[in-house]
């Protein structure tokens, strides 16, 4: 593993997808059992995504994780009142997470709402209500995290929860992963925890593998400072964060820091 520090963020890079899993299984597990020692229940936020299986299927292998004392949210989702519910974004950590450990509460955005105003407003008061410990999260291609997107994110936002629009770049990365691929059309508009929220946890795991994350990895170590029009690079400035890599996601940004 190789381990050091982009400005305030943790960075782990490991040689395969495998042991980068493992890795970020046991760092929130850890976070998870530390919380629990001291309290009656820890709030987590998952994310969904083909990048985040490998990490999931290991987490659910850890031992000694009280999962009967955690409520677990979904970090975002589409909204579509139309579309096949197998295609919602927590279906999958729904899937290989939360139905294979059992937690406390399982809270997830509603995708088929009638009204994406009323939905954003009750999952903004559910987050209220269970402010999070812990986020699990990813970075999409276009530099988004959750479903905070370019040109549509605030890092001073005073809302808990938005509704955004789905931008081209993520609809593109989302047509390549099989767990939305037979969707054929992604939905517009999605409804998801704000940036401000999410850094507001005390712990924050990022897990980024794939060869398709390399150029996104690297312009987040060439940023000089965070942008709004890059949402992912609000994180070199989260104390308690951790970004997990591997080989594939890192090869661009280990090539550009080897020429210096």
């Amino acid at each position: 593993m190789d381990y050091f520090m982009l400005d305030k963020l943790e960075v782990r890079v490991h040689a395969t997808t495998e042991a980068m899993a493992a890795d970020a299984a046991g760092h929130v597990a850890g976070q998870i059992r530390k919380l629990l020692a001291s309290r009656s229940e820890a709030n987590v936020v998952v994310s969904g995504a083909l990048s985040q299986q490998a990490f999931h299927h290991t987490l659910v292998a850890q031992p000694d994780v009280a999962w009967d004392r955690v409520n677990c949210f979904a970090v975002d989702d589409f909204w579509s009142p139309r579309m096949d519910p197998q295609y919602a974004v927590s279906e999958q950590p729904r899937r290989d997470l939360f139905a294979r450990v059992r937690p406390r509460t399982v809270n997830v955005i509603r995708f088929d709402a009638p009204d994406p105003e009323i939905e954003r407003q009750r999952y903004e008061d559910l987050i209220a209500a269970h402010p999070p410990d812990i986020a699990c999260l990813g970075i999409g291609r276009s530099g988004h995290i959750a479903f905070n997107e370019p040109g549509q994110t605030d890092f001073d936002d005073p809302k808990k929860v938005r509704v955004i629009d789905v931008v081209d770049e993520s609809k593109r990365q989302l047509l390549d992963d099989p767990n939305f691929r037979r969707l054929g059309v992604i939905p517009s508009k999605g409804i998801t925890i704000t940036v401000r929220e999410l850094m507001r946890c005390p712990s924050v795991s990022v897990v980024v593998p794939f060869r398709e994350k390399a150029p996104v990895i690297e312009r987040l170590f060439d940023l000089p400072e965070p942008t709004e029009e890059f949402p992912a690079s609000i994180l070199r400035q989260k104390e308690g964060g951790v970004l997990f890599l591997d080989a594939d996601s890192y090869a661009l940004a280990a090539a550009r820091r080897r020429r210096g």
